[in-house]
């Protein structure tokens, strides 16, 4: 027999010994695995009764109240806790409903401590006002579940499925919550300080007045999520996606705001005192339109270093908003400190903070000077409208070149209402500019333009009115050179 024949025929034994040795295997551990997982989920895959259901937590209630006294001295201590979960997972009577069906349940005010639901369908069951401490819902699938004032202190709902998911004034302290699913949940008032969210998604969720000191939210996603007046003191929120979200009045005193991102968020508020050592994402932060309604409650460095470093990094604007949120949080507490600093804080509004909004918008004070000789043109309009012994006068230049034209005596305006208006506009204008410096007098190249040779002047009341426009005018184009070119107030 030739040796290639040889080799082939061995080599098709090969295979098929090899074959039927691999299915053989994979047979047998997929017995191994459906056995274990019957050992380990007794109600895997089962229909669980109502009486089976009823049964199963009365005598976890009694297994639970036989250790009431471990339950009671706990203190938080870690080995106490892993201990006390050995001797009630030994117990036959101890609720482990890993991988059940149990949707549409009612668990209200039920005693569940420590139980075990890891990989459970629970979509659509009532938790209302259970005792859910200590319990695992790892991997658990908690969509539209109800979950309301339950207490699920130090709960593992590690990958957990909470999609729309009732949770108002639940407590989570301590909570593993770590890439779980809460999008669109209604988490308003929970508690969950020294919670794990990491990776978590809170996409559109609502956690207004939440309580999240210490919580941890590495790379978690809170995508146009609701976070109004919530207390977010010492949180770690590294990598944190606050997209659009609405942070109005959150505490964020400590944070770590260390690559944070909040483009388009509204941080109306906002106590922003958060480590030193960190800073959110410079170039989102910078274009957030309510970055100037940042605030502090007691210490303002928070916001001094975050206007240093767009300072540094060439973000004018950003630096201008810092100014206004820093200048307008310091006016509105000296209006609440006593009659001096009331007095000195107003004084700062009028003449800082509205002519332009402290360096914010150097346009704002020529938009008001511009409205200014609109509403002084009022007064001088009637001047020439309703003439009395005093009001606006026409001199003639003594050196004109045509004599011919004008008169030597002044003459007291008067015309009809149209014109007397538009005589009314250009004093008024002529007014806004008049005090200059040597030759940059805009009143007088403003006068050159006019074809004939005369200039205005007021007597009595209107000559009044028109120094005070005066100094307005000066003040606001003063205040708009100095902020444009400069930065008076830092």
């Amino acid at each position: 027999m030739p040796i290639s024949y040889k080799l082939n025929i061995n080599k098709s034994y090969f295979r098929y010994y090899t074959s039927t040795f691999c299915y053989l295997f994979i047979f047998f551990s997929g017995m191994q695995l459906s056995l274990a997982k019957s050992n380990n989920c007794p109600y895997a895959d089962k229909d669980i009764t109502k009486q089976q259901f009823q049964s199963i937590l009365m005598k976890h209630n009694e297994l639970i109240n036989e250790h009431s006294d471990l339950i009671e001295n706990l203190d938080g201590n870690l080995n106490k806790i892993n201990a006390l979960k050995k001797i009630l997972k030994s117990d036959p009577r101890y609720a482990n409903l890993c991988s059940s069906n149990l949707i549409k349940r009612q668990f209200i005010d039920t005693n569940l401590y420590a139980a075990n639901f890891n990989n459970a369908a629970l979509s659509n069951s009532n938790f209302k006002y259970a005792n859910l401490e200590l319990a695992s819902f790892v991997d658990a699938n908690l969509s539209h579940a109800n979950l309301s004032n339950a207490m699920m202190t130090r709960v593992n709902l590690k990958n957990a499925n909470l999609y729309r998911a009732e949770m108002f004034k639940t407590s989570l302290f301590a909570a593993n919550l770590s890439h779980a699913d809460l999008s669109n949940s209604n988490l308003q008032e929970v508690k969950l300080s020294d919670a794990n969210l990491a990776g978590a998604n809170l996409s559109y969720a609502k956690l207004i007045n939440a309580y999240m000191s210490y919580a941890t939210l590495v790379d978690a996603q809170l995508i146009k999520a609701d976070l109004s007046n919530a207390i977010l003191k010492d949180s770690d929120l590294t990598n944190t996606l606050f997209i659009g979200a609405n942070l109005s009045n959150v505490d964020l005193e400590d944070a770590n705001l260390s690559y944070t991102n909040f483009k388009d968020s509204n941080l109306q508020g906002v106590n922003y005192l958060p480590s030193l050592i960190s800073y959110p994402q410079m170039g989102n932060l910078a274009l957030n339109h309510t970055l100037h309604l940042l605030t502090y409650e007691e210490n303002s460095s928070g916001l001094y270093h975050l206007r240093n470093q767009f300072k540094k990094l060439g973000f004018r604007d950003a630096e201008r908003k810092l100014t206004f949120a820093i200048r307008h949080a310091q006016h509105s507490q000296s209006t609440q400190s006593g009659f001096i600093k009331y007095i000195d804080g107003y004084f700062n509004y009028l003449f800082f903070e509205f002519p332009t909004n402290w360096s914010m918008n150097p346009e704002k004070s020529i938009i008001i000077l511009l409205i200014l000789i609109l509403v002084f043109t009022l007064p001088y309009s009637i001047s020439i409208y309703r003439p009395r012994t005093d009001g606006i006068w026409r001199i003639w230049n003594a050196t004109r070149i045509r004599q011919d034209l004008g008169h030597d005596e002044p003459i007291l305006l008067s015309a009809g209402l149209f014109k007397s208006l538009l005589i009314g506009f250009q004093f008024s204008v002529l007014s806004a500019f008049h005090i200059g410096w040597k030759d940059l007098n805009v009143g007088h190249w403003i006068n050159s333009i006019q074809s004939r040779e005369y200039s205005f002047y007021a007597t009595g009341w209107v000559r009044s009115v028109s120094g005070v426009q005066s100094l307005i005018s000066v003040y606001l184009i003063a205040a708009w050179a100095l902020t444009y070119f400069g930065r008076p107030f830092e």
